[in-house]
């Protein structure tokens, strides 16, 4: 990985380098951001994965699995998960991303019922908390 961040780095400077030559030789004055992400090189390149798993579940592992290997992310946000996914689904899919070292935050509309390993909270209309813990 860190090998990858030399090269990105190297890149990164021949083109910074090329702006420069090419904006400086425009009478219009121009500004631009060095500071570019991982993450915002891909989102420049349009880069996806290209997922050969059938399933959510397997789908949302091996997302995980590159966002934490590739970008450093270790905590990823859901919204309904439980709507798409049974009891077994998502006990394996938390097993596979504590094994990952990531954490998950799943924002769900309603309380269904806990699962091993959860942290629940509600949250009402009021924002009044309650700890289900």
């Amino acid at each position: 990985m860190e090998e990858q961040g030399d090269q990105l780095q190297s890149i990164h400077s021949q083109i910074v380098g090329w702006l420069e030559r090419v904006l400086s030789q425009s009478p219009y004055p121009f500004v631009f951001n060095l500071e570019k992400s991982i993450e915002e090189v891909l989102k420049l390149y349009d880069v996806k994965l290209d997922f050969k798993e059938e399933n959510l579940a397997e789908r949302i592992i091996s997302f995980v699995r590159v966002m934490h290997e590739i970008c450093g992310k270790v905590v990823f946000v859901f919204v309904n998960l439980k709507a798409f996914l049974d009891q077994a689904t998502l006990e394996e899919l938390y097993r596979s991303l504590l094994y990952e070292q990531v954490w998950i935050i799943d924002f769900e509309n309603s309380f269904k019922s806990a699962i091993e390993g959860e942290k629940n909270t509600i949250m009402d209309h009021a924002l009044c908390v309650i700890h289900l813990d």
